[in-house]
């Protein structure tokens, strides 16, 4: 009688072992790295919600290029529907052109969160690691867009 209760508590907390991966663009204005496109990767397993299957949950890869600088992040995140989506991740930040705040090539690591419905937004607090004489040493990142 224990063994069927062990088995059915485990398959609940652990869902579907099924891979399944994800990939959006993305269009962003924000600070520091102003417009922006990019790419979005979620590479997990399947995701359930009431049996159905409403998404991927996994490990997610973030790349994008602007008018005032590039990022790429990588962390834990999941898609569902197209529409719905959810992030943290670390984030490496490199500053060029006219950043909309910050200098020019500067360097900023740190982490980010970010969300997803229809639309998406993301804050975090990032770190110089390097920059020009006067590089903040604490930089606040924001961005608003469309896609995941």
């Amino acid at each position: 009688m224990r063994l069927p209760v062990l088995v059915a508590m485990l398959s609940l907390a652990f869902g579907s072992s099924a891979h399944a991966d994800s990939a959006s663009g993305h269009i962003s204005y924000g600070a520091p790295d102003g417009l922006s496109v990019g790419l979005s990767l979620v590479s997990g397993r399947d995701s359930y919600f009431f049996d159905n299957n409403w998404g991927t949950d996994g490990a997610v890869f973030q790349l994008s290029a602007g008018t005032g600088g590039g990022r790429v992040s990588l962390g834990k995140g999941g898609v569902g529907f197209g529409v719905f989506g959810w992030a943290i991740k670390g984030t490496a930040l490199h500053t060029w052109g006219h950043p909309v705040s910050g200098p020019p090539n500067a360097i900023y690591v740190g982490g980010e969160i970010q969300g997803s419905m229809l639309g998406r937004m993301s804050i975090g607090v990032l770190k110089s690691v390097s920059g020009p004489q006067g590089t903040p040493s604490v930089l606040v990142s924001a961005t608003i867009g469309i896609g995941f």
